[in-house]
């Protein structure tokens, strides 16, 4: 989970020109270029206090549960195959005429609806390719019923990209329809196959 987290956080990846006052705006961390310009980095997170204690913030919730459970054990004890997190990716079309801002905005509202505002996530819009793309990995257990979404790989699938779909096109994104017709492999290929998420 920290590793995850770390590589969506990266400084290189989710930094831009803090230029225009007028875009949401999360608390983002901001510092200073070697030329003195502000910067911002695009990383926010939600039912957490400190995207730096994430990963702590979310094992508690975690510990939490197993409490409610009436199980004893510690949390690393008992977690050998538990899924701790999930990583969802949302991309943009370089056409796009969206700021990095607004793509942040539009991940947010849909991991809050995607996930019933239960869930503790961090997200991160990464600036580095040609398409702005956002990064979520949230917590597999809600912080407030404390049990774990339940995970069914095309139909999670296809809620996610639905609500997505319609927060990307509110605020004016290209949206690809995927094809109707069945393709083997996995929904990861799916999708690079139909759209870029």
């Amino acid at each position: 989970m920290k590793r995850a987290l770390a590589y969506i956080m990266n400084k290189d990846k989710t930094t831009i020109d803090d230029v225009d006052e007028t875009q949401p705006d999360f608390d983002f961390k901001r510092s200073f270029d070697s030329d003195g310009v502000i910067q911002k980095q695009l990383v926010s997170a939600y039912l957490i206090d400190d995207v730096e204690t994430a990963s702590e913030e979310m094992l508690l919730t975690k510990q939490l549960a197993l409490k409610k459970k009436g199980n004893s054990k510690s949390f690393f004890q008992s977690a050998e195959k538990d899924v701790l997190v999930h990583h969802l990716t949302q991309s943009f079309s370089p056409d796009d005429k969206l700021t990095p801002e607004e793509i942040h905005e539009i991940g947010r509202k849909t991991a809050i609806e995607f996930l019933g505002g239960d869930h503790e996530f961090v997200i991160a819009t990464h600036v580095d390719q040609k398409h702005i793309h956002n990064h979520i990995i949230f917590n597999s257990t809600s912080q407030r019923t404390l049990k774990k979404i339940e995970w069914h790989a095309k139909k999670t699938y296809n809620a996610y990209r639905n609500i997505s779909d319609k927060h990307a096109a509110l605020a004016g994104a290209y949206i690809i329809k995927p094809e109707i017709r069945r393709l083997k492999g996995s929904v990861a290929k799916f999708e690079n196959q139909t759209r870029p998420l």
